[in-house]
């Protein structure tokens, strides 16, 4: 067998360097989410530019969809992941099929069920039902929305406005500007009634998308854009800023257009940079947002190898009027149950693969977020 030439052997040794790296930065980035994620914007980003990261990490996205396409190929969807915090009410049986979803298990439906064909999957235990999620004004239920992805899997969690309130926080780094509190404010967990929290927006950076809380502003509002609104009352209302503000709002946040407006999906949808960074159209990763049902509730999504279509197309089967997505990414989504104690709170994951946000939402974080608390 002939040697292989000094430049052939030089490619073939970087070729296997540069997979190595991958394959190190593969299992770092799966094994050490937190530690990936500083690193990738306190490293990466000054380095080789927010482009270019965002390049990789859709490159490292697309090779993770891959590899659960082969691992969901064999083994089914663990339901579990998904349940209810607490046992549904006891109700007659519920025939689910794959074009009725969103029933209700209860004689007297929080929603009517939606008729829309979403996926041909044969329906999971519970998908499409609501259940408590172990407060009053909360519940809970999961969906598949990706015709192509079974392992796609949204998780909707209901907000009664007439049951909770909703509040902002700003992060002590992040959105951008003043340095924020980062955690709930002092009165509402002294309080015992805080309820939940779950994440924010993009860093000002990746969109220059406003938020103002009281008199602070964050990064500047800009017009056109999808917004929620959070009046005095502590009632949000998710919509477009036009340019105008009511003069009782305490907070506003936005995260670039409406995904769902007047209950359509946005014809920008394929534009996946409006909502990821990028202009690939394939950027599958965990996704989070926050939509409106007609009566006010709000509808917190969230999910791992999500597109914003997918994303998008849960709001809309839900029955949400408007849709704003929220963060995105492994690290950056998170949303946590609390219960107060005699000595503070302990929280639990909505779901069992999201960041843990318990501690630090309570005592200072680096990125903006919501919180729900009783009224």
């Amino acid at each position: 067998m002939s040697r292989l030439s000094k430049p052939l052997r030089i490619t073939l040794f970087s070729l296997l360097g540069v997979f190595l790296v991958a394959l190190g930065g593969f299992i770092f980035i799966g094994t050490n989410p937190a530690a990936a994620a500083q690193f990738t914007d306190t490293v990466l980003r000054p380095i080789l530019g927010d482009q270019r990261v965002i390049a990789l990490e859709g490159h490292y996205f697309d090779l993770r969809d891959r590899l659960n396409q082969k691992i969901y190929a064999r083994k089914p969807i663990d339901t579990g992941s998904y349940a209810a915090t607490t046992p549904p009410p006891s109700a007659p049986p519920t025939t689910q099929t794959a074009t009725s979803t969103f029933a209700t298990p209860s004689p007297t439906p929080v929603s009517s069920p939606i008729p829309l064909q979403v996926t041909s999957f044969s329906p999971l235990a519970n998908e499409g039902m609501w259940q408590p999620a172990g407060e009053p004004g909360l519940e809970r239920t999961f969906i598949r929305t990706d015709p192509t992805r079974s392992y796609s899997v949204v998780t909707l969690l209901k907000i009664d406005q007439n049951t909770l309130r909703i509040g902002a926080v700003a992060g002590t780094h992040f959105p951008g500007g003043p340095a924020g509190p980062g955690k709930v404010p002092a009165a509402i967990q002294q309080s015992g009634k805080l309820i939940a929290a779950f994440n924010g927006g993009f860093q000002e950076k990746d969109g220059h998308y406003g938020m103002v809380v009281g008199s602070t502003t964050y990064v500047p509002l800009r017009k056109g854009l999808g917004t929620v609104f959070i009046d005095a009352n502590n009632h949000a209302t998710i919509g477009t800023y036009t340019g105008t503000l009511d003069a009782n709002l305490q907070a506003v946040r936005q995260n670039g257009p409406l995904i769902v407006s007047g209950g359509k999906i946005s014809s920008q949808i394929g534009n996946d940079y409006l909502w990821a960074g990028t202009a690939s159209g394939n950027f599958i990763t965990w996704r989070s947002g926050l939509g409106q049902l007609p009566d006010g509730s709000l509808v917190y999504a969230v999910g791992p190898s999500l597109t914003p279509t997918a994303l998008a197309t849960a709001f809309q089967a839900a029955g949400v009027v408007n849709a704003i997505e929220l963060d995105v990414n492994t690290f950056w989504v998170r949303c946590m149950l609390y219960t107060p104690t005699a000595t503070g709170y302990t929280s639990t994951k909505l779901l069992q693969d999201l960041a843990d946000g318990g501690t630090p939402y309570l005592n200072g974080y680096e990125k903006d977020f919501f919180y729900l608390y009783q009224q």
